[in-house]
């Protein structure tokens, strides 16, 4: 019993448990979230990304993942013409399937 990764899981389990009885709604879920995003934070001993080849390696991929984008390089993506034969078969598409859902009763 002597690994951190043991103790940070049982601090979350503690986690779940004080919040249940203080009877907050997703309880479970905050402590998950909280639990993994202090796993992050490297150089501490209970990191998921060591100082080590394939830490650093994991923690360039996860730096690319987690990126925050600027909003202008995303509004420039999503240019199109409305006058588009694709533009045009994907909204009837929508439609058809947008009105065979709601009339289908379950």
């Amino acid at each position: 019993m002597q690994s951190s990764t043991l103790y940070i899981g049982i601090l979350g389990f503690f986690l779940i448990i004080i919040l249940n009885i203080l009877r907050v709604k997703g309880a479970m879920l905050y402590a998950i979230i909280l639990i993994g995003v202090s796993s992050w934070f490297r150089h501490t001993s209970f990191t998921a990304f060591p100082d080590t080849p394939a830490g650093d390696a994991a923690y360039q991929y996860f730096s690319k993942v987690v990126d925050v984008h600027h909003f202008e390089k995303i509004v420039g993506a999503l240019k199109f013409n409305l006058y588009s034969r694709d533009v045009w078969i994907a909204l009837i598409t929508l439609l058809f399937v947008d009105i065979l859902d709601t009339t289908v009763s379950h």
